[in-house]
């Protein structure tokens, strides 16, 4: 079970990379494939928020990544913090966009609020990381058990 937390923590925290990477280099993908397009440029310029969440994101690829090369399931002690942070970062982030917020650090030309991605209505770029992040909390969990 241990193995499978951790290949999940990986798994997830990798595509939350290559996510935000494809974002801010080429756009929304679901609009470029409705319309046929695959490689759209420029991207979706990232808010100060969003460069946050990836400063949480990205070290659990390497950390996990490192802690399945070497079976290292006690690797929830550097996990949990980053994804705890990580909820609490995108949580506030997803309620900023949800009731059209204004925060005193956020760029004018591109504020955290700004709703560049939205599918049905609700699901945005943060409500995406913030779901990724609780699934990597919960995994990490899963590794804290004795058995």
């Amino acid at each position: 079970m241990k193995k499978i937390a951790l290949w999940g923590i990986f798994l997830i925290s990798l595509l939350g990379l290559i996510g935000s990477l494809y974002y801010s280099n080429f756009g929304d993908f679901v609009i470029d494939l409705m319309n046929w397009k695959l490689f759209v440029w420029p991207g979706l310029e990232p808010c100060h928020l969003c460069r946050r969440a990836r400063i949480f994101t990205y070290p659990i690829v390497l950390i996990s990544g490192v802690a399945l090369l070497t079976r290292d399931y006690v690797v929830w002690k550097y996990i949990l913090p980053m994804s705890l942070f990580g909820i609490a970062l995108e949580g506030y982030h997803y309620l900023i966009q949800a009731f059209s917020l204004h925060n005193w650090f956020c760029d004018p030309d591109n504020p955290c609020s700004a709703l560049d991605v939205i599918y049905w209505g609700f699901v945005t770029i943060p409500l995406l990381s913030l779901i990724a992040f609780i699934l990597i909390t919960i995994a990490s969990l899963v590794l804290i058990q004795k058995k």
